[in-house]
C-alpha cells in the first residue's frame, strides 16, 4: 500500500509539472498583451516596454518558465497583474466557495442518482425504467449553462423563490442555503444523470450473480436481497465514478460560477482570462489540477477499502 501511494504521489508530481508547462505555454500563445492592459489605453510604446520589463515579459520564454516554476517550488505563486494581491491569498480566499459548491452538487447528485438507479434496475424494462434512463440521457446531453439559465428563469425570475446570483452569508445560514440551491442543482443534475445510469447497470450485473440467486432461494424478500446483499457491491464502481465526478464538478464551476455570479475560483479565472492576468490563470489551473489528482488518489484508496479483493502492488 505504501509503495502504491508513493508511486501515485510521484505520478501526481509529473502531472502537475505537465499541467504547469501546458498552461504556461497556452497563456503566452493567446492573443493580447498584459503589459498593454496594465499600462492603460493611453500609454506610449515606451511605457508598455517598461511595463513588459517590470513583469518579466521581455525575457525568453524558457527563462520566464524557469523563474515561474522556481517560485512555485518555493511556495510563491506570484501576484495578480490586475490587483497586485498575492496569488495564493486570492485563490485560498475563493477556494472554499468553489469547494462547497462542488460538495453540495455531488450530494445532490448522489441523492438523486442512487435511488433512481436502484428503482430503474429493480424495475428493468418497465415504463419507470425507460422514463428514468431517457431523462438521464437528456441530462447528460444538456449543456450545464443552459440548464442553469432555465432553472434561473423558472425559480428566480418567474416564481421568485430563489435568488439568481451571489453567495449568501454567513456559511450554513438560511441565506447561504437559498443562494447555493440553484448553482448546485445545476451541476448536480448533470452528475446525477451519469451516476444513475452507472448505478442501474452495476446493480443489474450484481443481481445476476450466484450469491444473489442463493439469497433469493432462501426466501428473502427482493427488497432485502437488493438492500442487504446486492447494493453494497453494486455501489463500488459508483463510488469511484463519484470521486471522478467531484473533480469534474470542480472544473465545471468555471462556467456555473459565471452564470450565477458565485465568488469562487472559476469566476476569478474567467475574469482573469479577459484581463490577460496570466499568473492567476496559471495558479488557478494548477490548483484545480492538484485538487483533482488528490481526489482521485483518495478515491482509489477508498475503492480498496470497499472491495477487499483489490490489492495495491
Amino acid at each position: 500500500m505504501l509503495a502504491y501511494i508513493v508511486r501515485r504521489l510521484l505520478y501526481l508530481v509529473f502531472i502537475l509539472f505537465a499541467v504547469s508547462v501546458l498552461t504556461f505555454l497556452m497563456v503566452h500563445l493567446v492573443p493580447g498583451d498584459p503589459a498593454r492592459v496594465m499600462a492603460g489605453i493611453d500609454a506610449s510604446q515606451e511605457d508598455i516596454e517598461l511595463m513588459r520589463k517590470k513583469l518579466g515579459l521581455d525575457l525568453p520564454l524558457h527563462v520566464q518558465y524557469l523563474r515561474y516554476i522556481g517560485a512555485v517550488l518555493r511556495g510563491d505563486l506570484g501576484e495578480s497583474i490586475r490587483t497586485g494581491r498575492p496569488l495564493a491569498e486570492s485563490l485560498l480566499a475563493r477556494f472554499p466557495a468553489t469547494a462547497e459548491l462542488a460538495v453540495i452538487s455531488l450530494l445532490i447528485a448522489l441523492l438523486i442518482a442512487i435511488p433512481a438507479g436502484v428503482i430503474s434496475a429493480t424495475k428493468a424494462n418497465t415504463v419507470w425504467d425507460y422514463l428514468t434512463m431517457t431523462t438521464a440521457v437528456l441530462g447528460v446531453s444538456m449543456p450545464s449553462f443552459w440548464r442553469g439559465l432555465m432553472l434561473m428563469l423558472l425559480f428566480s425570475l418567474t416564481l421568485r423563490w430563489l435568488p439568481a446570483s451571489g453567495r449568501g452569508e454567513p456559511f450554513l445560514s438560511w441565506e447561504w442555503l437559498r443562494h447555493i440551491i440553484l448553482p448546485s442543482l445545476t451541476l448536480g443534475l448533470g452528475a446525477a444523470a451519469m451516476l444513475s445510469r452507472l448505478t442501474r447497470s452495476s446493480l443489474l450485473e450484481v443481481l445476476n450473480q450466484n450469491y444473489v440467486t442463493t439469497a433469493r432461494s432462501k426466501g428473502l424478500s427482493e427488497r432485502r436481497v437488493v438492500m442487504r446483499h446486492a447494493l453494497r457491491n453494486a455501489l463500488i464502481p459508483v463510488v469511484t465514478m463519484a470521486g471522478m465526478q467531484f473533480g469534474w464538478l470542480l472544473g465545471g464551476t468555471v462556467v456555473i460560477e459565471s452564470v450565477f455570479a458565485w465568488p469562487g475560483i472559476g469566476r476569478l479565472l474567467v475574469h482573469s482570462i479577459f484581463a490577460r492576468d496570466f499568473p492567476v490563470i496559471r495558479g488557478g489551473v494548477l490548483l484545480m489540477a492538484a485538487s483533482f489528482s488528490l481526489i482521485n488518489l483518495a478515491v482509489d484508496l477508498l475503492y480498496g477499502l470497499l472491495d477487499p479483493r483489490i490489492r495495491y502492488e
